[in-house]
């Protein structure tokens, strides 16, 4: 496995149809799809010892799938009750055909009545239950008899298996409607969907397991935009050291970051970047800092630059700034900068001067929000980790939600035409293009102060030591996310700080190149 495609419940729904069209009967694609939950369903019943399935399917081609998978459970000596919600008439095609074989299989098949006495006496029997009620194209909240049926299942403790998506979740978002089936398996069908991987929806989804049910794949191409990795993808694109490199051919890192009491976020952005792999990283800070940083860092060199009166950078560093900065490979600006007016005015001076890599956090995003056409006119290549804070600032709005926060992300992207990391549980990289990258690495010991200051820092010493920048986002945010784990693994969530991420970056690196420590 390298790289794995993601696709919403829309888009899955418009790739079923063509392929159709194509051809390919919808009967065989739900045949198929039934017999790989089927098979997945076999297993894990015969780790578990049991026999007993109680398959609930609704009106819709999830259904149907439940419908196949229910058969073949049958046919295998699985005990199976199968229930099914409406008129048999209302079914449309090929649900409608799956249901006739069902019938005709002999397992027991009953209809969901308004009591649901037999079906609380059924649920409490089962060892395993087949969620098939709705699929990805939900868009309305539950309720009536569906709500009462989710509130049983996910009340009765059994092991849950759902078809493509627990019911109950968005597939084009992750937002839970009002109540959702939390299932311990899902077995998604032909590709990964959005609201699978997106939270709220991740935490209903369990152990997702993937199945081809035979859609072409130059279908699932064109309308891919969305994308996750793992450490083989990372590993193939990480800088490789030649044996007589020296400092400088690993990358050289300018970081403008720090102010009266921040020094923190300049300490962990510069110290991430080396850590990161950089060869060199340089930190230009406000003159009255200098004892503390050099107290504080060792191997990061400090450039002292005039202040302002509240000990933040001042405009008349400009020139030594823009002067420095043509020795260097990549510069990161904004961590604890401050939002000093200043400040503010180097900033934007050097945004609409500068034509290196710039790496764009914090402040200095909060700064530019007034006039994102500074970001968007800028000639440098550009990536900006805004969190939805400042995101929103950015897209003048009054917040960024879970579920909106793709469509936000793509859309600040192709805006400003840069690269957007927005931060967060699964972390969304997009850029100009439209495609994005959900980071599946981290969790929630990252939500701890500093944690961003340590990832614009691996980012920006990627792009420095020569990753183009679409990649150093997305594998900066992937070891980032990786270290916060291992963090989280030894320490424990509650306690975890972002210096302890940062500590963890070796062993992140260590993993993915095969690395025993």
């Amino acid at each position: 496995m390298s790289i794995n495609k993601v696709l919403t419940g829309y888009e899955m729904v418009e790739i079923d149809k063509i392929a159709i069209k194509r051809g390919i009967k919808a009967l065989d694609l739900m045949e198929k799809a039934g017999q790989k939950v089927a098979n997945i369903t076999k297993k894990e019943l015969e780790d578990f010892g049991k026999k007993n399935v109680l398959a609930i399917c609704g009106k819709g081609n999830n259904g149907g799938d439940g419908f196949v998978a229910s058969s073949i459970l049958h046919s295998k000596g699985f005990n199976v009750i199968t229930y099914y919600i409406g008129e048999p008439e209302e079914l449309r095609e090929p649900s409608k055909t799956s249901f006739k074989k069902v019938k005709l299989s002999g397992l027991t098949l009953k209809k969901i009545e308004k009591d649901l006495i037999s079906f609380k006496k059924d649920l409490k029997n089962c060892d395993f239950v087949i969620d098939a009620i709705f699929g990805t194209g939900l868009k309305r909240p539950i309720k009536g008899i569906f709500l009462n049926i989710i509130n049983l299942i996910n009340e009765s403790n059994k092991y849950v298996l759902a078809i493509d998506i627990p019911s109950g979740i968005s597939g084009d978002t992750g937002e839970v409607f009002n109540v959702a089936i939390k299932a311990n398996t899902t077995v998604t069908l032909q590709t990964y969907k959005f609201g699978l991987l997106n939270y709220p929806g991740a935490s209903y989804a369990g152990d997702i397991k993937c199945v081809d049910i035979g859609i072409p794949q130059d279908l699932v191409d064109k309308y891919c935009k969305i994308f996750f990795i793992d450490d083989e993808w990372v590993l193939k694109r990480l800088p490789k050291r030649k044996a007589y490199a020296h400092k400088g051919d690993a990358g050289k890192l300018f970081v403008i970051a720090g102010s009266l009491g921040f020094t923190g976020a300049a300490y962990m952005c510069s110290m991430s970047a080396l850590i990161g792999g950089a060869g060199v990283v340089t930190i230009a800070i406000p003159e009255g800092l200098n004892t503390v940083m050099e107290t504080k860092l060792t191997e990061v060199m400090t450039l002292p630059l005039p202040q302002t009166k509240d000990g933040t950078l001042a405009i008349s560093a400009l020139p030594k700034i823009l002067d420095e900065v043509k020795k260097f490979d990549c510069l990161a600006i904004g961590p604890g900068i401050s939002l000093n007016e200043e400040t503010s005015d180097l900033v934007i001076s050097l945004v609409k001067n500068l034509k290196i890599p710039l790496v764009i956090d914090a402040d200095a995003l909060t700064i530019l929000s007034e006039n994102i056409e500074i970001l968007r006119d800028s000639k440098a290549p550009i990536v900006i980790t805004p969190h939805p804070g400042e995101l929103s600032r950015l897209l003048n709005i009054s917040e960024v939600n879970l579920k909106d926060r793709l469509e936000l992300n793509k859309e600040i992207s192709k805006k400003i035409k840069k690269i957007s990391v927005l931060k967060g549980a699964r972390t969304l990289i997009s850029n100009p293009k439209g495609e994005t990258y959900i980071n599946l690495t981290g969790s929630p010991a990252m939500a701890t102060a500093g944690s961003g200051d340590v990832l614009v820092g691996v980012i920006a010493s990627l792009i420095a030591q020569g990753i183009d920048l679409f990649n150093a986002a997305i594998i900066g945010t992937y070891i980032h996310g990786l270290a916060g784990d291992m963090a989280s693994e030894e320490i424990g969530q509650r306690s975890v700080i972002a210096t302890d991420i940062m500590s963890k970056i070796p062993d992140a690196f260590l993993r993915i190149e095969g690395v025993s420590h």
